[in-house]
């Protein structure tokens, strides 16, 4: 996907994570009610970098969720081929019960069956 692109909901806009969402992206793994739902463990900077920013897994493509005036969430998905993939929506608390979740998995799904663009 192009830097440039984003996927748009209803409700939200997906834009693809770069380096430079690292920090925010590292305050909120590192927060205990971000990741509530996520394994329920604050992780590291580095993990985060390697996990979430994609220098260690290519193969999941990783965006920023943004509501109203600014972001909200993270948003993955996932194709290791044939029938395998998944989609991953995490909001921070803030943000929750209102509509966005099922509005970034209802993108992320239209761009997937679009043939990712």
């Amino acid at each position: 996907m192009p830097a440039a692109m984003s996927i748009e909901g209803e409700l939200t806009r997906l834009v693809p994570v770069g380096e430079e969402d690292l920090d925010l992206l590292a305050g909120w793994f590192a927060s205990s009610a971000f990741v509530e739902h996520w394994g329920g463990t604050p992780l590291a900077r580095d993990e985060v970098a390697a996990r979430y920013v994609g220098r260690l897994r290519p193969e999941v493509e990783s965006f920023l969720v943004l509501a109203g005036s600014g972001p909200v969430g993270y948003a993955q998905y996932s194709c290791a081929g044939g029938k395998d993939g998944g989609i991953d929506v995490l909001l921070i608390p803030e943000a929750r019960g209102q509509g966005f979740g099922p509005d970034v998995a209802g993108a992320l799904m239209a761009y997937l069956l679009q043939g990712r663009g």
